[in-house]
């Protein structure tokens, strides 16, 4: 019997991680996103897994494209590759799953996938962002889409980031102090510092002190002491 430990929904499209460490997606199909080598939409998981090429520790669908964790700590991504969502200069949009282009010496324990970027936090506490940066963010400041992974500088603090999360438009993540900071658009407040400017950089989330997850995906985290 397959069985999911972990499910994320995508904007049009669903995939689960099964307890064999394999990825299985299902709904809308435009652009690859679901993995399976056609743009055929499928109403129900299908019966055969996405050739990922590696075991799985996390699955993040986001819009029109699909990124998993693999245990290794490297990231693949598949599906639409408009804005550089693939993380990688050579990829093209499609069902072709390829590997980011991370820094070989990053190795990654969680991920986070928005409307049109992608985020990734390291063992060593780095942050990456690639995709599209209309709203700021990816964190790096007033620069178009990127196609590649580029390391954000999060505002000083004494603590080091503990996991993250990829909104819409926006990006959070969890400190070790429980303290938690945010970058992207903010017309709604999302970034919660108290303004509705945008903020193209990491900025300190007010009436916060004690968040010990930005999300709760602890269960499908790696474990940063691996």
């Amino acid at each position: 019997i397959t069985s999911a430990v972990q499910v994320s929904a995508g904007n049009l499209h669903t995939c689960a991680l099964l307890s064999g460490a394999t990825v299985r997606c299902w709904g809308r199909n435009s652009n690859g996103q679901l993995g399976y080598g056609d743009t055929t939409d499928r109403s129900s998981p299908p019966g055969t897994d996405v050739a990922v090429g590696v075991n799985v520790a996390n699955v993040q669908a986001g819009t029109f494209v699909t990124c998993v964790l693999s245990v290794t700590g490297t990231v693949r991504c598949w599906g639409n590759n408009a804005y550089g969502q693939l993380g990688n200069p050579d990829a093209e949009s499609g069902s072709t799953v390829v590997e980011v282009a991370l820094p070989a010496d990053a190795h990654i324990v969680d991920i986070a996938a928005g409307v049109s970027h992608t985020c990734a936090l390291a063992q060593d506490h780095r942050v990456f962002c690639w995709g599209s940066n209309g709203f700021g963010q990816l964190g790096i400041g007033d620069v178009p889409s990127q196609l590649s992974p580029q390391l954000v500088t999060l505002a000083a603090s004494a603590a080091q980031p503990s996991s993250l999360t990829a909104g819409g438009f926006t990006t959070c993540v969890a400190m070790s102090n429980g303290r938690a900071q945010c970058w992207g658009r903010n017309q709604y407040g999302e970034v919660g510092d108290g303004t509705r400017t945008l903020r193209n950089v990491p900025t300190n989330v007010t009436g916060i002190a004690d968040a010990v997850d930005i999300e709760d995906r602890k269960s499908t985290r790696l474990n940063s002491s691996h």
